[in-house]
């Protein structure tokens, strides 16, 4: 006969598998959905402090994905590579044209300034599209505890890559050319503040505070020019309920609902 009691140690019986799947399951890869941020441009255009073009700021938002490895039993998270943050567009065009012909065209950051050429200064122009980051722990191999209580966790062992990326360029009107921003190096991430990993049960919240190093390119000599970037980045995940617990409860109550019947 099916009692209360036997009821009581079903569900108990519920919690402590459910436990035993959550605890079994971390640490788990999973994808943030970037909810809002935006990250400011910093660094030289050849060799000099440059300005936003007309219209434009050196701040823009970005949109994508990050990945991470999150064990939320140890209070862990690692950045493995793969994340996609995906640079948004300035309200204005900017110069040179994407095949690097004078004009102007949609980019995500456009730079003028003084550029030293063959030991003259000529005016010049920097448009940076097509920009692709990723975040990844400086030992891919390591994870970066976070706290149980604040979720706030070190960004020293976190930096930026740049997936994909171009900068086309001009220097006066006599030299008109691209350079490829993919795989300069690793930018080491210096924000002080801290960045947080926080749960409601519902959600989980990733809030990524970037403070990056310097990546070079060449426009005129080598390593020339730099791209930095600072900011903080948003992004959320739902939090799936686990199977176990759905099972669980839908046994209990046709097991239930059998006992009413003979009743």
């Amino acid at each position: 006969m099916f009692t209360k009691r036997s009821f009581t140690l079903l569900a108990a019986g519920c919690v402590l598998s459910t436990v035993a799947a959550t605890a079994s399951a971390a640490p788990e890869l999973v994808t943030f959905n970037i909810s809002s941020g935006s990250l400011v441009l910093g660094g030289n255009f050849g060799g000099n402090s440059p300005s936003p073009q007309p219209g434009t700021t050196f701040s823009v938002g970005y949109s994508g994905t990050i990945a991470a490895e999150v064990d939320s039993v140890a209070h862990t998270i690692r950045f493995r590579g793969g994340s996609n943050i995906a640079a948004g567009l300035q309200p204005a065009n900017v110069e040179p044209r994407n095949d690097f012909t004078p004009g102007f065209q949609p980019g995500n950051y456009g730079r003028s300034g003084t550029v030293d050429f063959a030991g003259n200064p000529l005016d010049g122009a920097e448009a940076i599209r097509g920009l692709v980051l990723d975040v990844e722990n400086a030992d891919t191999g390591a994870t970066i505890p976070y706290s149980p209580s604040t979720g706030q966790f070190s960004n020293s062992n976190t930096g930026i890559l740049i997936d994909a990326g171009r900068a086309d360029y001009r220097v006066g009107g006599i030299l008109f050319n691209q350079a490829d921003l993919f795989g300069p190096g690793f930018a080491s991430n210096g924000a002080l503040t801290p960045s947080t990993l926080i749960s409601d049960g519902v959600t989980e919240t990733l809030t990524l505070r970037i403070q990056s190093g310097a990546l070079t390119h060449t426009v005129v000599q080598a390593n020339d020019s730099s791209v930095t970037f600072t900011g903080t980045l948003t992004a959320t995940r739902a939090i799936p309920e686990p199977a176990s617990i759905g099972m669980c409860a839908l046994g209990a109550i046709g097991v239930l609902a059998r006992r009413r019947r003979r009743d």
